[in-house]
């Protein structure tokens, strides 16, 4: 399905499936309501959204695809609400180069990546569930800087959120259940804002390593079972304000 130059159909309760390219394609300005459709197996993006186009992507199952389950990328809006995306082989959303979508209350599980924000992409991410990644359930690459808010991020063979050479903006989420990494990795000069975030029962809460930075304000972290904060070779983030408690491992290691 291609959608461009304003156009502005109803695609809605369909298979899409087996595609060579991607299952639905929203460019050029194309506009549009895609809703409750099974968009299965294609070749490249589940949806892709580029150069303008700004869709409603809405109730939609979106799996299996070979790469992104819905990539963002050259300007591309679109407002992704109560979607599954699972079990691709990219990223479930992938946002870059100028990429702003909104991104809501969707299930987005068992991928490699959750959501991979990097190359200029932006984004607002709220009140999603993103679980059962191989690596991160977030990751903000080099110059990504979204907006993470409110989300349930949990139960990652990795990290919960992953910033590595970005930035972004990281309030009132809860983050737990990523048992053998931290829940919030900062590296390689990534400087997130983290705040007011819910960071409990993982085997780390804050990893800052390799001239990683970050604010840090008033966050709970606790019950790890190792160390709340660990601030390792040339971390440098600022801490306020957070309250650290209940970690076997201690509050504080540098």
């Amino acid at each position: 399905v291609r959608v461009a130059t304003q156009g502005t159909p109803s695609v809605k309760a369909n298979t899409i499936h087996n595609g060579l390219a991607e299952g639905v394609l929203v460019e050029d300005g194309g506009l549009g309501l895609v809703d409750d459709n099974d968009i299965t197996t294609n070749k490249f993006s589940g949806v892709s959204i580029t150069t303008g186009g700004n869709p409603v992507i809405r109730n939609n199952q979106i799996h299996g695809g070979c790469k992104a389950g819905i990539s963002v990328t050259r300007e591309g809006l679109g407002k992704v609400d109560y979607n599954t995306i699972k079990a691709n082989h990219g990223a479930g959303v992938q946002v870059t180069t100028g990429g702003n979508p909104m991104v809501n209350f969707n299930t987005i599980t068992e991928g490699q990546l959750g959501v991979h924000v990097f190359d200029q992409g932006l984004g607002r991410f709220t009140k999603n569930s993103v679980s059962h990644c191989a690596d991160a359930c977030f990751k903000v690459g080099v110059q990504g800087n979204p907006t993470i808010e409110e989300n349930s991020i949990h139960t990652s063979d990795a990290t919960g959120i992953l910033v590595e050479a970005g930035e972004g903006t990281i309030v009132n989420n809860e983050l737990f259940d990523h048992l053998h990494g931290a829940c919030i990795t900062i590296q390689n000069a990534g400087n997130p804002h983290i705040e007011g975030n819910q960071i409990r029962d993982a085997f780390i809460g804050l990893f800052i390593r390799d001239e990683g930075m970050g604010l840090i304000v008033k966050n709970n972290v606790h019950k790890m079972s190792s160390v709340g904060v660990l601030v390792g070779s040339y971390g440098n983030p600022t801490l306020r304000s957070n309250k650290i408690a209940d970690n076997q491992g201690g509050g504080l290691l540098f």
